[in-house]
């Protein structure tokens, strides 16, 4: 077995690209507000706080910030699943922790963490999905994701366009947003401040079925998966990939320019190093 594998991504069967969809979107949601796509979430485990990880703007910016005073009324919903479904927090018993207030809308930082209390809630995401865990073995993961070698990069993320209403079981409508998973490359990586950033590209192909716009995008996940190969008698190589690593938050799109453009995310020293020291002190 070799254990840095490398194979470019159109050479990657399909087969096999779609057999590590299912491991990211165990730990993907998508945010609803005021009856609309706000934006894309991951599940995390911090210590031993529970909660959502996505964009500072997401939360605080558009038509309707999302109000946490103990007198609101104020709610998320949550989708999580294929089918149409509710799913609603109340945002007074959130605690909101943000990570990154944005000095632009294109520089950042733009982080920002949603606790759930234990209760009932909690328990019933706890039982649909996973939390990715970033106090754990969090040196060597930030390390994995700092090395551009013996791997390949997706984004997660829930995109407007590709929304519909559809109905529940009772008859009632229902907005339906899907999580996407797009496989990606690392275009470039730096640091300013306490926060590093990572920005990923994206080519627009009569194949890959891109979105025209990333709006709802904001928040979503960067994942890395490590890729191993084992070669077979015949000489060709059954591929291998091992679990994926949460590698970064995606905050900003860049202009379109002919066929590419690139998304902008906060990178892992943010993710193992920034956001434990804010929420653990």
């Amino acid at each position: 077995m070799t254990d840095r594998f490398q194979k470019p991504l159109g050479e990657m069967p399909p087969e096999f690209l779609e057999a590590n969809i299912q491991p990211i979107l165990k730990f993907c949601v998508t945010l609803l507000h005021a009856s609309s796509l706000a934006g894309s979430g991951t599940l995390v485990q911090c210590g031993e706080k529970h909660g959502i990880l996505t964009a500072h703007h997401v939360v605080h910016k558009g038509k309707h910030p999302f109000d946490f005073r103990y007198a609101s009324d104020d709610f998320i919903g949550l989708l999580f699943e294929d089918k149409p479904h509710e799913f609603g927090l109340p945002l007074k018993y959130l605690v909101c922790h943000d990570i990154g207030i944005p000095v632009s809308d294109d520089e950042g930082p733009d982080l920002v963490f949603l606790e759930i209390p234990p209760g009932e809630k909690l328990g019933t995401l706890k039982a649909k999905k996973s939390f990715f865990n970033l106090t754990a073995n969090s040196e060597n993961r930030l390390a994995y994701c700092e090395d551009d070698e013996g791997g390949f990069w997706a984004t997660s993320y829930s995109v407007e366009f590709r929304s519909s209403v559809e109905r529940m079981q009772d008859g009632l409508p229902a907005l339906k947003v899907p999580t996407w998973v797009g496989y990606t490359g690392i275009e470039k990586r730096y640091v300013v401040g306490e926060f590093d950033y990572v920005e990923v590209g994206i080519s627009y192909t009569p194949e890959n079925d891109m979105p025209p716009s990333f709006g709802g995008a904001s928040g979503g996940g960067l994942w890395k998966l490590f890729l191993s190969g084992v070669e077979r008698d015949d000489g060709e190589i059954d591929l291998k990939a091992g679990n994926p690593v949460f590698g970064g938050v995606l905050f900003y799109q860049t202009n379109r320019e002919e066929n590419r453009r690139s998304i902008r995310c906060h990178g892992p020293k943010s993710l193992y190093q920034v956001v434990p020291s804010r929420l653990l002190g």
